[in-house]
């Protein structure tokens, strides 16, 4: 689960479907803007320019869960 959204300066990650292993945030035309390792809670999205992006969340084995957001400021 993602929430805020929109979100303008932090977005809060909960996953009870698979342990967080990485984060991956992609703007709309495909570019990667934001990368982490771990088990992450936050990210703090206050730089990114408004708009919509997808989050990659990666979990335990080849597991993959897909959310769109939306950056307002």
């Amino acid at each position: 689960m993602l929430f805020h959204n929109p979100v303008s300066e932090t977005l809060h990650i909960r996953s009870a479907e698979t342990t967080i292993n990485g984060i991956a945030v992609i703007d709309m035309t495909g570019r990667l803007v934001h990368q982490e390792a771990g088990n992450r809670n936050t990210i703090d999205v206050s730089s990114f320019p408004p708009g919509v992006y997808q989050v990659v969340i990666s979990g335990s084995g080849n597991n993959q869960i897909h959310r769109k957001i939306i950056v307002a400021h």
